[in-house]
């Protein structure tokens, strides 16, 4: 497993979010707190870490308007507590779409 690195100018943050991966065909959601992000991914706090390369659904709150974004990422563990998400690719007009949500934080 290569180690994840943000490829863009990151900013602090400390926005709420909800990690949804698939368990035993269930969806299942973990709180957590995003503390880092940027273009490409985003470094959180999470009550459990998921494993490493699964894919989840990242279910951000953007504070300043209530919002939620949801971004398709990987999972890639740091620490007991933290895990680094890197965003999956999308289409142009999604990408613009999260691009102006993330200013706001």
């Amino acid at each position: 497993m290569r180690a994840f690195v943000f490829r863009h100018r990151r900013r602090k943050t400390e926005a709420h979010l909800a990690v949804v991966v698939k368990r035993d065909d269930k969806l299942v959601r973990i709180r957590g707190k995003c503390i880092e992000i940027s273009r490409s991914g985003m470094l959180a706090i999470v009550d459990a870490v998921p494993s490493a390369d699964v894919e989840v659904v990242l279910e951000l709150i953007v504070p300043a308007t209530g919002n939620i974004v949801r971004l398709p990422a990987v999972a890639n563990p740091r620490r007991d507590d933290q895990c680094a998400f890197r965003f999956l690719p999308t289409n142009e007009e999604e990408q613009h779409m999260i691009d102006s949500e993330l200013r706001l934080l």
